[in-house]
């Protein structure tokens, strides 16, 4: 395994909030207001530029690790988790964990050990759990939080901690409370990995997707979506579609968020209310997609 994973490309993937900002060029400015309205909702069509090599089973989420050289972590249907590169090829053995959901990786310092890790819901509990990989792991292992979180978890999003003292920061739901948010971190105690809650996000509907990005919190759901930052007024708002994944970005033309919903559409929507769709049309070598997933 060290020998494959010797050959990894050192590529960095490209900003994430200057490609997407950039598709905001030609859309139309929404009214002012606490609320605001998107007087038009732009079409804008992409070619795909890159994909792996074909999954052999539906992908239940996937996560990318947040340094260089790229790794991702693939929730196979039933064939566990897999890490892989950018190109698809295996970066380890397959771990014999079934996910249902994966968020944003990252590399951790953990006493003397370099580890990358990857939350998610493990389908077996229904808990938020671990997935871990470093030096001398022949595939990616589960690691419980002790103490965790108790209720079942729907749906949860991650990033960085911005706090030195903690190692990742996580929102989720869970079945009992669709509508509320709950924010927290995961920090690392005496050889131990445990969760601690540092806030609640309410909504008046029920949420399907968020994610977050430093200090901001995006999240949609049967109310349309939610921008969030620090203490201000959350920005809400009106979008065709109920968001069943979200990816966040701050960029220099606002906040950014690029959704799909449960018919494969995809939308994006900076926080000033310019949204627009998205059409994907083949690449040179790539197929497009009659449908997105995450």
């Amino acid at each position: 395994m060290a020998e494959r994973a010797s050959l990894k490309r050192p590529l960095m993937l490209v900003n994430r909030g200057a490609a997407f900002a950039a598709l905001f060029v030609c859309t139309s400015c929404s009214g002012s207001g606490e609320k605001p309205v998107p007087t038009q909702i732009k079409s804008i069509s992409l070619p795909i530029i890159w994909q792996t090599t074909r999954f052999d089973e539906p992908v239940m989420g996937f996560s990318v690790l947040d340094s260089s050289p790229i790794q991702l972590l693939v929730a196979g249907k039933t064939s566990g988790v897999k890490l892989i590169d950018v190109d698809g090829a295996p970066l380890a053995e397959p771990g014999p964990y079934n996910a249902s959901d994966l968020s944003s990786g990252v590399l951790a310092q953990i006493g003397d050990a370099s580890l990358s890790l990857y939350p998610g819901i493990s389908a077996s509990t229904g808990k938020i759990t671990l997935y871990a990989h470093g030096t001398g792991l022949l595939a990616p292992i589960e690691i419980a939080l002790t103490p965790g979180i108790e209720p079942t978890v729907e749906g949860m999003c991650a990033t960085r901690a911005d706090n030195s003292d903690a190692l990742i920061r996580i929102g989720y739901w869970t079945q009992l409370d669709p509508s509320t948010l709950v924010l927290g971190e995961i920090s690392s105690t005496d050889g131990a990995l445990s969760y601690k809650e540092t806030a609640k996000v309410t909504h008046d509907k029920y949420l399907t997707s968020c994610d977050l990005d430093g200090d901001l919190i995006a999240t949609g759901g049967g109310f349309g979506m939610e921008f969030l930052t620090g203490v201000d007024e959350p920005i809400a708002l009106d979008i065709p579609i109920v968001p069943t994944s979200m990816a966040v970005s701050h960029t220099a033309f606002g906040d950014l968020a690029a959704m799909t919903d449960a018919g494969g559409r995809v939308y994006v929507a900076l926080s000033d209310g310019k949204v627009g769709q998205l059409s994907f049309e083949a690449g040179i070598s790539s197929p497009a997609p009659q449908e997105v997933g995450s």
